[in-house]
């Protein structure tokens, strides 16, 4: 019976039909420059090594494994399933690409569920009961996989929104119900923050992880490195009196990005560029289609181009130089994104140890 139920759980979030009001009478949450903060919650927050999981079925090999206990990593943010608007029903939010736990975590690593909320769904979460109901909703749906699949004990769990100014008022409506409501159960709420969120007021939350990552434009296909560049993140560090408690998150991975002339078409996470018969290095990290054919199932023409992204280690020395020296907190962690096996052999163990270390 008990599996029943949580099968049940795991199959539909919530199902809203009256989303019709007068948006001029709601209750929203205002945003403060402050945010009341329980001290307890924060001093169980200790400061460590940590990584992005962000897979759809948590099934570390034992190399990943080996890389996290020769790095001391003991926290591990683990994406449990994202929340969207299905514009198949009006106005419904729903979970979507749910992981499966082929494995338990390995002892001593903290597993910090972590939920990502799409822009679209924020725009219907628009009153503070219906902003109630949804928290409550994902913070059950979050525990029940968490105990389910046999996590250890919560801590901690992690909202990723690109909130924008449109939808600020419903994700912080959002983050105080969810905030309040695992304050009773003694965990603490961490929300992601992008760079150009600095300059906003903070989400009622008792942390934030400032994504230094996917910093730049990258559907223009103008751009040199979407992933990181420090000229895209010196422009917000001005602002280094930010409220929220911050700890920091730096990429190690890579990717290809598709260009039909200069539309974005999709990436790719792997090519195999060296086949010359495919592909032509035109210039830098730029490669031309040269025939038409089928890569990870994306249909590539000739003509198309597909423009090479990794994490440079000497720019993300650069910046966490930058951001750690700018923005003060003494109790920080730093995260890597993600685990990945196949990202990780291209970043030496010494250049792993310079990104954690503070």
């Amino acid at each position: 019976m008990k599996i029943i139920l949580y099968i049940f759980i795991g199959i539909i979030l919530v199902s809203i039909s009256s989303c019709a009001g007068d948006n001029n009478s709601r209750n929203v949450v205002e945003p403060t420059e402050t945010t009341t903060v329980r001290s307890d919650l924060l001093r169980s927050r200790k400061s460590c090594y940590a990584m992005y999981h962000w897979k759809t079925e948590f099934n570390p090999t034992d190399e990943e494994w080996g890389m996290m206990r020769r790095h001391s990593v003991s926290r591990l943010y683990v994406k449990m399933f994202d929340v969207v608007y299905d514009s198949d029903f009006d106005c419904e939010i729903v979970p979507i690409a749910t992981t499966t736990f082929k494995q338990k975590p390995q002892d001593g690593v903290e597993i910090v569920p972590c939920v990502y909320i799409t822009v679209d769904a924020m725009r219907r979460i628009y009153a503070e009961m219906l902003s109630e109901k949804v928290a409550d909703l994902i913070i059950n749906r979050v525990l029940n996989m968490v105990d389910y699949n046999e996590l250890g004990e919560v801590k901690e769990i992690q909202f990723d929104c690109d909130w924008t100014a449109s939808t600020r008022d419903n994700f912080f409506a959002l983050c105080e119900a969810a905030k309040n409501m695992l304050e009773k159960k003694g965990i603490a709420l961490s929300v992601t923050i992008r760079l150009h969120q600095l300059s906003q007021s903070c989400p009622p939350a008792h942390s934030g992880m400032l994504m230094l990552y996917n910093t730049g434009a990258l559907k223009s296909s103008k751009t040199q490195n979407s992933i990181l560049s420090y000229d895209d993140v010196e422009l917000y560090l001005k602002n280094n009196t930010y409220k929220l408690p911050l700890d920091f998150a730096y990429p190690a991975f890579s990717w290809f990005v598709w260009f039909r002339g200069d539309d974005f078409q999709a990436l790719i996470s792997e090519v195999d560029v060296s086949n010359k018969v495919l592909y032509e290095n035109v210039r830098d990290n730029i490669y031309e289609v040269k025939k038409d054919h089928d890569c990870k199932g994306q249909q590539l023409r000739k003509g198309d181009i597909l423009r090479y992204e990794a994490s440079d280690v000497d720019e993300v020395m650069r910046v966490k130089y930058a951001v750690e020296r700018q923005i003060k907190n003494s109790n920080y962690s730093v995260a890597i994104y993600h685990l990945s096996s196949k990202d990780i052999k291209k970043i030496s163990e010494d250049e792993i140890n310079n990104i954690y270390d503070k």
